[in-house]
């Protein structure tokens, strides 16, 4: 029994602490932890990408280029649901071929997955000066790639 009360008396204690020190920080530093956790997620992913696709030692040897994709990724694909019209002109992504010369194991993806897609897998021009609107075979899905602007490279 004492030892009872000693643990509740404990437990007590360690959440009441917990609330002061929670009360102490803002909200706005911990929405910046998780964005910046989230980032750091984001960034880890579009960096596992670009070495499924070139080689951890092209990326060495090339390390400027790190940015411009993470740009490509980040910031230039986006990814729309619209129905497929009768007389539609968009290109399937089938009709690029595959970027595998560092990587021959890369394979088309089969479904959509707006988590695990890898544009940079395929022959998608990441330098057109106009947008391009890409039709994710057999699916609702476009993947529309903003133009390069070569002034703003971020990241």
């Amino acid at each position: 029994m004492k030892y009872l009360i000693l643990s509740i008396a404990y437990i007590l204690i360690f959440y009441s602490s917990e609330a002061l020190i929670a009360q102490d920080l803002n909200s706005t530093d911990i929405n910046s932890i998780k964005k910046n956790a989230a980032n750091n997620d984001n960034e880890v992913s579009v960096d596992a990408k670009i070495i499924e696709v070139y080689g951890q030692q092209f990326m060495d040897n090339n390390p400027e280029l790190f940015p411009i994709f993470r740009n490509f990724i980040l910031e230039r694909i986006e990814f729309k649901t619209e129905a497929q019209s009768p007389d539609e002109k968009y290109p399937k992504l089938s009709s690029f071929g595959l970027r595998n010369k560092n990587n021959p194991s890369l394979s088309r993806d089969l479904s959509f997955d707006n988590n695990t897609f890898n544009p940079l897998k395929y022959n998608i021009s990441a330098f057109e000066p106009l947008t391009q609107i890409i039709r994710f075979d057999n699916s609702d899905i476009l993947i529309i790639v903003k133009p390069y602007n070569n002034q703003n490279k971020s990241n």
